[in-house]
Order: structure tokens, then sequence, then C-alpha cells
């Protein structure tokens, strides 16, 4: 999924950094799921700029805006019981971003949900994701330049999200 062409502004950057912390304590709901280790983030972050440097482009830069806006995906999907790239009231991460006055010229965003109980958990969701052309294709956008990862745990399940800048 991909979304409209914007355009950087930096005042709307600095909103969207204010407006990013009052939308977490807004949305912090009971503590059902909890984030996952940042060594999660760290590996998956890795497998994607590895797989981006076999296919010859440049890595991607790890953005901490783009990662708490994937952590609230996560949590929020991990929490409220739902899996999908539009939230119960029909908002994607792109209308979030819009609200947020982040500015980008493409965005897109992939989810998945594992099990817990997988050895290697974070290998075997980058695997789905290399298995969808979809999912591998955004991985592998050649206009993409910055990413945001995010997991939460509820119960058994692991959900991730990644979201892409370009």
């Amino acid at each position: 999924m991909l979304a409209a062409v914007n355009e950087i502004c930096l005042p709307r950057l600095l909103r969207a950094i204010v407006a990013v912390g009052l939308l977490i304590g807004s949305q912090l709901l009971t503590p059902v799921a909890r984030a996952e280790p940042s060594s999660q983030v760290d590996t998956m972050l890795e497998m994607v700029n590895q797989a981006r440097e076999l296919a010859g482009l440049a890595p991607l830069t790890n953005d901490p805006l783009l990662d708490q806006l994937a952590t609230d995906r996560s949590y929020d999907m991990a929490t409220r019981e739902y899996f999908s790239h539009t939230t119960p009231e029909g908002q994607t991460v792109f209308d979030t971003m819009d609200q947020l006055g982040l500015g980008y010229r493409i965005a897109a965003e992939n989810l998945a949900r594992g099990w817990s109980s997988e050895q290697d958990l974070v290998g075997a969701t980058f695997e789905a994701f290399e298995r969808s052309p979809a999912h591998l294709g955004i991985i592998l956008g050649p206009t993409f330049r910055q990413i945001g990862v995010g997991t939460a745990k509820a119960g058994d399940r692991t959900y991730f999200a990644l979201v892409f800048l370009g």
C-alpha cells in the first residue's frame, strides 16, 4: 500500500514530533500488550538493510519518530486484538502521518503477526515478507530512505509494523 505525494516541510515535522508525544500519551491503553525487546527491532532493521544491500540498494536510515509510530501501530493491534492496515475506526498509518503533519513523497507499511513460540520469530517474520511480492517490493523500494520498526506482544502473539518513507 503506497500513499500519495506530499511536500516535506520542516515546521510540519516539528509539529509532528510534538503531536507524536501527545498521541502516545492519549492512546496508551491498559498494559495488555508490551513493546518487545529492542533486539527484535534491531534484528529486523539489519535484515531489511542486508536485503537492500544484496539488491544493490542504499540502506534505510532508522528514524526514531517512525519507530514510535510503528510501535504505536503494533501496540494498538496487540491491545485491541485486530490485524489490519486499517484500525477498527477506519484509520491508516497514512491518516496518522497526515494528522501529525509528517510530510513524505512516498510511504508504505508492512505488518506481520507471529507466534512468540517460534524459535526465530524475527527471522520467520522476515522470511514471510520475502515470500510476499508486495512486502518485498516495499522493502526493496528504491525511493525509500527511512524506516521505523515497532513490535508489541499480547499473549502468545507478537505484532510487527515497519513504516517506510521516501
